[in-house]
């Protein structure tokens, strides 16, 4: 079932969005037009899994309308919110009519919000009298910021579902197998364009300016037999520059990563060559421990032989010798399907476990073939190795002594461990641990050499 939210500027809509979901996943400020961009998201209403749709407010009304009806077209059930206190405006007139245009009348429960604590006395019914002049019968009387009203709603939802003959999720539940995606980068590199281009439809406003996105957008959809889940998030500026409402925007965008955990298309404009923030970017999404591929943006810009020199020129940087670099166009369509391969590719190696024997061998094999140097009575001995967990992989080693693992080899070991199993874009922690008994992995002539 789709559920659409629509309504007009500043009536709370971004409040009760949160209370349907339990959650703050829209942003909600005393600012008129916080809400810029379409959301989407999966909740159960009435035991049924149900997609929540969110509309914007835009400075231009007649794109805003735009995107209202393509949600009152979707919409099997419409929640049309209004502020009870004011008066009427011919921007919820020309709302209603498109109600009655698309014939969705028996389907829309009209909101009456901001009745702050008088949803249940006598006034209620005075205060949303007048709401009926919008021809809608279903009106419930609420105020989202204080919870109250969301009992009445809740009834009106389950109601609708019976009239609608539309039947509860009462079967087994489908598992989703979603490859979840989170496109990030600077302002303006193009990264709402990548996503429309990828879902096939515009849930994302394209204009030629930085701050277009302010709230991140999901999406779902299937490419050649596989599962994607897309978040397209606001451009993220230096953080010295991050004012206000994108304060805000930034924090959700990070607390996204860290509950979701996907896998980060972090989107470089390639007129722009890599910036300082792009470096520092960077060196977040790494200490959060996710996945990465780097999406080289409108290269259909540039001549081949300047993109080439850009791969080279990055690859000389610290951590982008681990990172897959894709030249796309998100525009242009160039290399999309590429993108996504690797993105699920990076994903399935992520979720990867090795076996242990298999591990303990190739390390073995690499530490005959070129032995680590160390400083004179500071030799570090592995005896050990095992994965002992995934997303991010995590390697224990057991050692003579963890306190002479230093950083040559750290970066040993993990170079061994991604050449040998592919762990292109893909963090590894490794864990050392004291321990001297015998690897039962390798032989008694092979350990003594260690």
């Amino acid at each position: 079932m789709k559920l659409g939210l629509i309504w007009r500027t500043n009536v709370g809509k971004s409040t009760l969005f949160n209370r349907i979901m339990w959650s703050y996943r829209a942003i909600v400020t005393d600012i008129s037009g916080t809400t810029r961009e379409l959301l989407h998201e999966h909740i159960t209403i009435a035991g049924k899994p149900t997609v929540l749709i969110d509309s914007p407010w835009l400075e231009d009304i007649n794109k805003e309308m735009q995107f209202i009806e393509q949600i009152i077209e979707e919409s099997d059930v419409l929640l049309f919110v209004v502020d009870a206190k004011d008066e009427i405006t011919e921007q919820e007139y020309r709302i209603r009519d498109l109600i009655l245009k698309h014939q969705k009348k028996e389907q829309t429960i009209l909101i009456g919000n901001k009745l702050d604590s008088k949803v249940y006395g006598p006034e209620a019914e005075l205060l949303i009298a007048d709401l009926y002049i919008l021809w809608i019968s279903r009106v419930v009387p609420m105020s989202a910021e204080q919870y109250e009203g969301l009992d009445l709603l809740t009834d009106e939802l389950h109601d609708l579902a019976k009239d609608q003959h539309i039947p509860r999720n009462k079967g087994p539940k489908v598992k989703h197998t979603w490859t979840p995606i989170a496109i990030i980068g600077r302002p303006n590199v193009g990264k709402s364009t990548l996503l429309n281009k990828l879902v096939g439809e515009e849930l994302s406003r394209v204009e030629d300016k930085p701050g277009t996105t302010l709230d991140y957008i999901t999406a779902t959809f299937t490419r050649e037999g596989k599962e994607f889940q897309l978040f397209d998030t606001a451009g993220i500026r230096k953080k010295s520059k991050i004012v206000w409402l994108e304060k805000i925007a930034y924090a959700k965008t990070v607390d996204m990563l860290y509950y979701t955990k996907p896998v980060v298309a972090m989107i470089i404009d390639i007129q722009e060559w890599m910036t300082h923030r792009d470096k520092s970017l960077l060196g977040e999404i790494i200490r959060m421990w996710l996945p990465i591929v780097i999406g080289l943006n409108k290269i259909d810009l540039v001549e081949p032989e300047e993109a080439d020199y850009m791969i080279k020129k990055i690859r000389t940087q610290a951590w982008f010798d681990r990172i897959p670099i894709i030249k796309i166009s998100g525009q242009a369509w160039i290399s999309l399907p590429k993108l996504l391969k690797k993105i699920y590719d990076v994903y399935a190696r992520a979720n990867d476990h090795v076996k242990t024997a298999e591990l303990n061998k190739t390390l073995q094999k690499a530490w005959l073939t070129s032995p680590p140097r160390f400083p004179k009575n500071k030799i570090c001995k592995w005896k050990y190795i095992s994965q002992v967990d995934q997303y991010p992989p995590i390697f224990s080693l057991s050692v003579n002594n963890k306190e002479y693992a230093n950083f040559a080899f750290k970066r040993r070991v993990e170079k061994v461990i991604r050449k040998s199993y592919g762990f292109e874009g893909v963090p590894i922690k490794l864990s050392f641990i004291n321990k001297v008994d015998k690897n039962p992995y390798l032989t008694d002539n092979s350990n003594s050499r260690l």
